[in-house]
């Protein structure tokens, strides 16, 4: 029941750009119905669900300093040497989201090489059959000028104008269009078809990559997923999950899951020759290194650190890391101050005092490597995270056994926890009789109270070596 895409949809039946607009074309395509098994741009099953194939030739890739860069669409920024969309990676998707990729495809077909991948929860492993579908089309803009009849059309204009352009065509494979956001930084038509929410965009594919990376950690070890689930259901039930409100998003927590287990030694770096093989995807004016080490990549054995769990995430983010001075960065898969990530943004959101900022979680993008995705944190809402964090850690009741078993053959039952009950009193900056949460509580910035990273009971701060890397034990340098 999955398949993989292949890195471009092929040419529809007698579609030639010289020959008119999107809609002369339509008409020699047809839009048959197609079974999910061997429809126009399926390959089939992919045998080994971590192949990754970006690969730049130097007949398709400029260079720039002396690197490889694949170009994006032509001229998406005014850069018309770029006449090819990048290759994309190759992932695994559900047959529902087969279903609807395929559906896509037949809408666009009329468009000369454009290319429909799907990315995020419903395909990244992270989410379930009721995730919302993400689905990216990408291609040339000339093409798209063409093909649409949009004329003279700027840069920032193309993505929603080609999207209005095709709500017709996407009617006639069984979408409705419920919302239209086209002045978004990144500009979606909101969809349902079979009873499935979808987002298309256009020429977004840098979530394409960070999908393909994360598949890669959930196929390695499927702990991750449950502690992640477990994570940003507690999360939900804190009051603290959630971009829209000031707090961390259901991504960001991904991330701290994820670099919880490279700390741990559960998982590998993936990212962590990089530099030393780069291989560059260009999107407008920006250049990101998109170099994934995927090759002979394995499910961990059960029995591996079978200490993972979501109370050791907990005492991992309470106890040992150091919020303010390190960074959450899945790239290099260790605990590094943040003078080691130089082009990272240090710019706190409107409101949050230095006090505030002093101890503000960072956490980097594994690709664009100057977004902190701490950028969307509202006053206060840092120290929420770290004290409901806190409480939960001191609740020991409601956190079950962690098992011992894990790895990416799905066997034996998921670290987890019980809903967390809710406490007598809400916790003060210095707590008070009655309140069972106490001793525990602590505000950023407060010269009486302890620091991150103390344990409870006066005991030393928590000072591993400047550069924890435990990932050398198992041969992952």
């Amino acid at each position: 029941h999955r398949h993989a895409l292949s890195p471009s949809m092929p040419r529809a039946p007698g579609s030639d750009s010289a020959r008119g607009g999107f809609g002369d074309v339509r008409q020699n395509t047809g839009c048959e119905s197609e079974d999910t098994s061997g429809g126009k741009g399926l390959q089939g099953a992919v045998s080994e669900p971590l192949q990754f194939d970006v690969q730049v030739g130097k007949s398709d890739a400029k260079t720039v300093l002396g690197t490889d860069i694949l170009p994006l669409a032509a001229g998406l920024e005014g850069d018309e040497d770029a006449d090819k969309i990048p290759v994309l990676p190759t992932m695994l998707y559900p047959a529902h989201v087969v279903d609807i990729v395929q559906r896509i495809e037949r809408a666009v077909a009329g468009i000369d090489g454009a290319s429909v991948r799907s990315f995020g929860s419903a395909v990244n492993g992270f989410g379930d059959a009721s995730s919302d579908v993400d689905v990216v089309l990408a291609a040339p803009k000339s093409v798209l000028q063409q093909s649409l009849n949009l004329g003279r059309v700027s840069n920032k204009d193309l993505a929603p104008r080609s999207l209005l352009a095709l709500q017709k065509y996407l009617k006639d494979e069984g979408f409705r269009i419920t919302e239209r956001v086209m002045h978004a930084k990144v500009p979606i038509l909101k969809m349902t078809c079979s009873g499935l929410e979808c987002d298309l965009s256009m020429n977004n594919l840098l979530p394409v990559f960070n999908s393909r990376l994360l598949k890669a950690y959930a196929d390695i070890d499927d702990r991750v997923v449950r502690i992640t689930q477990t994570v940003k259901q507690w999360a939900r039930d804190s009051e603290v999950h959630g971009g829209q409100y000031g707090n961390l998003s259901s991504y960001s927590f991904t991330l701290l899951v994820i670099f919880y287990m490279q700390v741990r030694g559960a998982l590998p770096c993936l990212q962590r020759d990089a530099d030393r093989r780069p291989q560059y995807y260009s999107e407008g004016k920006k250049t990101f290194n998109v170099t994934m080490d995927l090759e002979g990549l394995r499910p961990n054995a059960a029995n591996v650190h079978p200490g993972i769990s979501f109370k050791d995430f907990l005492q991992f983010y309470v106890h040992e890391f150091r919020w303010g001075e390190w960074v959450v960065s899945v790239r290099t898969g260790q605990c590094s101050g943040i003078e080691e990530y130089p082009e990272l943004s240090l710019k706190p959101r409107s409101g949050v005092t230095p006090e505030q900022w002093k101890h503000v979680i960072h956490i980097e993008d594994p690709f664009d490597v100057e977004r902190n995705l701490n950028c969307v944190l509202a006053p206060r809402s840092n120290d929420k995270l770290w004290r409901s964090m806190d409480e939960a850690l001191s609740t020991e009741e409601f956190f079950e056994a962690p098992s011992g078993s894990g790895g990416g053959g799905g066997g034996g039952a998921a670290p987890s926890a019980k809903v967390a009950p809710k406490p007598v009193a809400k916790p003060t900056a210095r707590g008070g009789a009655g309140n069972q949460w106490s001793r525990r509580t602590w505000k950023p910035g407060r010269a009486d109270e302890r620091p991150i990273g103390a344990p409870i009971g006066g005991a030393p701060v928590f000072k591993p070596a400047p550069r924890l890397n435990p990932l050398a034990e198992l041969g992952w340098q």
